[in-house]
C-alpha cells in the first residue's frame, strides 16, 4: 500500500529528470525549493486523512481519496 513517504520518494525520483539553474538572489537555492515543493505537493493529497479524526467517513467527498485526489485539487 502506498504511504505518504512513498509518494515523496516517487516524486523525488521523478524530479531527477528536471534540471534547474541556480538563482543567486534567492535566500533558498532553487534546487532546495524545487525538492521541498516536489515532496510537499506529492504528500499534500493525503492530508485528507485528518478528516477521520473529525468523523468524516472514507467514502465522503471530503474523505480519503475524495476531493483532494482530484485533478481540480492538483491544478490548484
Amino acid at each position: 500500500m502506498p504511504t505518504i513517504f512513498s509518494h515523496a520518494i516517487a516524486a523525488a525520483a521523478a524530479g531527477q529528470w528536471v534540471s534547474r539553474r541556480p538563482n543567486p538572489e534567492s535566500p533558498i537555492p532553487n534546487a532546495a525549493r524545487f525538492w521541498l515543493w516536489t515532496v510537499v505537493c506529492a504528500m499534500l493529497p493525503d492530508v485528507d486523512v485528518i478528516g477521520f479524526a473529525f468523523g468524516i467517513s472514507y467514502d465522503d467527498m471530503l474523505g480519503h481519496r475524495g476531493i483532494t485526489h482530484s485533478l481540480c485539487f492538483a491544478a490548484v
